[in-house]
């Protein structure tokens, strides 16, 4: 799956520098000097730095995620036409799970803001409980391998027989067991501009692991 995903996100990049390349021909062709230079390497090397954004970005995010734009914008999201998508609260969800009303048990990979790869977040995990404290607006979703995960302030969750998706969330907490301490922790916060990140691990995720635009939290089945 790797090697098809950097396939792809290198034929998809090759596109923007293609096209900027032949814009750098053809101002070599028509500008007379020295401009000719200037300008015809000045789109070259605008097309390297898109390309290579480009191709960096559908390698960390996925080819599918980039090319649908969901990195862009949430709020369309938030358009549930489809019959078979419902919306909830948080504290709806987590009645519906515990009263076996919720039709979704299946086991689940894990995307936060974008960030899917590593410390666990794409093995399968199946679904143990949901738990909604309304005093301090968390919703916690054990998993039934003891890893768990905390969402402050859920908005617009959105279910389906194939996913379960929170767009909007004010922090994540993704908590995973470790021999050596009680729990690694990986907390993600949203600051309204970008999304701030801290751990009790050595973990730094890459700039384009995130994205403030994505759906907060996604489980697919």
């Amino acid at each position: 799956m790797k090697t098809f995903r950097t396939i792809v996100a290198f034929f998809q990049a090759l596109i923007p520098f293609s096209l900027f390349c032949l814009l750098g021909v053809l101002l070599f062709l028509e500008l007379s000097a020295p401009y000719h230079i200037i300008f015809s390497t000045l789109a070259i090397l605008i097309g390297v730095i898109i390309g290579r954004f480009l191709f960096n970005m559908m390698r960390k995010r996925g080819v599918i995620a980039v090319m649908a734009g969901s990195n862009s914008t949430y709020n369309l999201d938030e358009l549930t036409s489809h019959p078979d998508i419902t919306v909830h609260s948080p504290k709806e969800l987590a009645h519906l799970f515990s009263t076996y009303q919720l039709n979704f048990n299946k086991s689940v990979t894990i995307t936060i803001w974008g960030d899917w790869e590593g410390r666990a977040l794409d093995k399968k995990h199946q679904l143990k409980s949901m738990i909604y404290n309304e005093e301090l607006n968390y919703l916690t979703i054990w998993f039934k391998n003891h890893y768990a995960i905390r969402v402050k302030e859920a908005q617009t969750i959105m279910t389906s027989t194939d996913y379960i998706k929170i767009v909007k969330a004010k922090a994540i907490i993704w908590q995973t067991p470790s021999k050596y301490q009680k729990q690694n922790i990986y907390h993600y916060v949203n600051t309204g501009k970008a999304i701030k990140t801290k751990s009790n691990t050595t973990w730094q995720p890459h700039t384009l692991d995130i994205g403030i635009g994505m759906n907060a939290l996604y489980l697919q089945g």
